[in-house]
């Protein structure tokens, strides 16, 4: 599946659909050229150049005594008649885990620390084998209803089969023998085990060869493994078992690790996989938010509800995991700006502007051009 990244709320950074043109598409240079009172731009600057002294000679200092702390990256010194605003980009080295530390945004599973709320995630139990007593009920009734009810003549003759080995008393329903055994079985053993187990309960465990063969005669073992994998399906997929609207990731790096989406649940074993990304609550709001915002005519009860609303969580999914995987690789930034009196040399602490927070330089870089372009705009003001 190809990576479209989706905004996780409304509120998003997007530009909305239709427009093509922005500020931030316009380069920083040209923004500033734009200002009336802009004498010159320096990208990357080393030192800064205050106005002349008396002599006229040319005045300067080193930009990291200028600032209150050390910029590290994108550095850009605007300078106007009176002042130097000068701005850079942070690394930010101590950054909580976001999904620790913001709502909405989930939370990673690993599949190697915590592998029994991992396989949970899936509706498996400790040793990675779906449970498939929670929907044994679900089940029975599928197979009951599509199979033995759809082909009278199977239940007929494994009635007659049955009849070979057991006394039924006057009035005993027959149909209901066959069902409570079949209940029986799909309680307790897997999809695969269904048909061998149920020939040893038809026959009470005497020679299954006669039964055996009626249940291949009409492809039972295919037949029903396909229908238990449904109900599986419709299970994980409604929130009835396992975590609703959980994803599958991929997860590969030792020291800096990297998560990628392989897919819902509803479609990955757990085997398979190294962790699991399961929603919050208010993740699990914005995914319903987005299907309603973004599928207006997908209602609840319409047939492709439950795909589309899947692949909305698959796409927010890979939102948050774009997020955690910038904080990992420590693409986490602050965004500050400055102001330096070029009469002075001195920096106005009351203009320092310093963001932290950002993940990823591109949208750190996008913000720090923002702001620079508002501190000059806003300095050249206050000299008229």
């Amino acid at each position: 599946m190809d990576l479209i990244t989706l905004d996780k709320t409304e509120a998003a950074h997007a530009a909305p659909l239709g427009i093509t043109t922005t500020k931030e598409d316009i380069p920083l240079q040209e923004r500033l050229r734009a200002i009336s009172g802009v004498l010159d731009i320096d990208d990357n600057p080393t030192t800064l150049y205050l106005t002349p002294d008396e002599e006229g000679e040319d005045r300067e200092i080193e930009i990291t005594d200028s600032t209150r702390l050390a910029l590290e990256a994108n550095i850009v010194a605007v300078n106007t008649d009176r002042y130097i605003v000068v701005g850079g980009l942070i690394r930010e080295d101590d950054t909580e885990n976001p999904m620790d530390a913001m709502d909405a945004e989930g939370k990673i599973i690993h599949k190697e620390h915590d592998e029994k709320e991992y396989l949970a995630a899936f509706g498996c139990d400790q040793y990675g084998d779906f449970c498939w007593s929670n929907i044994s009920d679900a089940v029975t009734e599928k197979i009951w209803k599509d199979i033995f009810l759809a082909d009278r003549a199977l239940l007929e003759d494994l009635i007659a089969a049955s009849e070979k080995h057991h006394t039924f008393v006057e009035g005993n329903d027959k149909p209901s023998f066959v069902l409570d055994h079949l209940s029986s079985v799909i309680s307790e053993r897997n999809p695969e085990e269904y048909c061998d187990e149920l020939c040893s309960l038809l026959c009470d465990n005497a020679d299954a060869v006669e039964v055996s063969a009626i249940l291949n005669a009409f492809d039972m073992n295919t037949r029903a493994q396909a229908i238990a994998n449904t109900c599986m399906e419709i299970a994980l997929s409604s929130g009835q078992i396992g975590t609703h609207l959980a994803v599958a990731l991929n997860i590969s790096g030792y020291y800096s690790k990297t998560a990628r989406v392989s897919g819902s649940v509803t479609r990955c074993d757990a085997k398979d996989c190294e962790g699991v990304w399961v929603p919050d609550d208010c993740a699990k709001e914005n995914i319903l938010s987005n299907v309603k915002h973004r599928h207006p005519r997908i209602h609840p009860a319409h047939p492709d509800y439950t795909k589309v609303l899947h692949a909305e969580a698959l796409e927010y999914a890979k939102s948050c995991l774009s997020t955690w995987n910038q904080w990992q690789d420590g693409d986490v930034w602050g965004v500050c700006v400055y102001v330096i009196d070029r009469e002075t040399g001195d920096r106005l602490d009351e203009h320092d502007d310093e963001v932290w927070g950002f993940y990823g330089e591109e949208y750190a870089t996008e913000e720090l051009e923002g702001n620079i372009v508002a501190a000059v705009s806003r300095m050249l003001q206050t000299t008229h």
